[in-house]
């Protein structure tokens, strides 16, 4: 009957540890892991912004010719009153 008790507790133990304690230290990592994912791209894209001269950006490039071969594009947003 003891060693029942101990099954008992420890399968309890299991129990409690997978569906309460497991899944809030998974939130947390994957939180914090995304996290540090998005400020190191943010990071890089700032870092490839600053190296390279405008015409050279690829971003840039897409801007410029999106603007060009969409010159009636809509607004960027409801805010935007720039003239059309």
């Amino acid at each position: 009957s003891i060693k029942k008790n101990y099954i008992y507790v420890f399968f309890c133990f299991i129990v409690t540890f997978f569906y309460h304690i497991l899944p809030f230290f998974t939130k947390i990592y994957l939180v914090l892991f995304y996290t540090f994912r998005l400020i190191k791209q943010v990071f890089l894209e700032i870092s490839f912004l600053n190296t390279s001269t405008k015409s050279d950006n690829p971003l840039y490039i897409y801007v410029v010719f999106y603007i060009k071969i969409y010159p009636n594009r809509p607004p960027c947003s409801y805010t935007d009153n720039s003239p059309k």
